[in-house]
């Protein structure tokens, strides 16, 4: 993965107003190209669109793409960050070399089960792009 990714174009930019004006224009009888060129927004965005929320109201819960995986949960996460926060009002800090050995044994004691197999082969230690993500 590029650490310094810059994104070249201008997909998927689509604000979610436009996104949701459209949706609703459709809900109410217009056609989805008609409803597309009034909002700015693709036909086949919101043809994708309609057909994942069905008869919900709100495209809140709607979303596209692709999702990073999550090693650790949000719970595990926060418990993690409570006790840097706390090292750190302590005065102790803590590497992010540390912070990554951290971060594998917390995953290694929970028994989390999608541990990706880099952080068991590399030094038993979450990797360097662990802590961007």
């Amino acid at each position: 993965m590029v650490r310094n990714y810059q994104r070249k174009t201008d997909r998927a930019k689509t604000p979610k107003e436009n996104i949701e004006a459209a949706v609703h224009a459709i809900k109410d009888g217009m056609s989805i190209r008609k409803a597309g060129q009034l909002n700015d927004v693709n036909y086949r965005t919101l043809s994708r669109y309609m057909k994942l929320i069905g008869e919900k109201e709100s495209l809140s819960d709607v979303h596209f793409g692709y999702k990073q995986p999550k090693v650790l949960n949000d719970a595990l996460e926060r418990e993690l960050v409570q006790y840097i926060l706390k090292a750190a009002s302590i005065f102790y800090g803590i590497t992010m070399h540390e912070l990554r050995l951290l971060a594998f044994k917390l995953a290694i004691a929970n028994k989390v089960k999608n541990i990706p197999e880099s952080w068991l082969r590399d030094r038993k230690a979450a990797r360097t792009q662990w802590k961007t993500l």
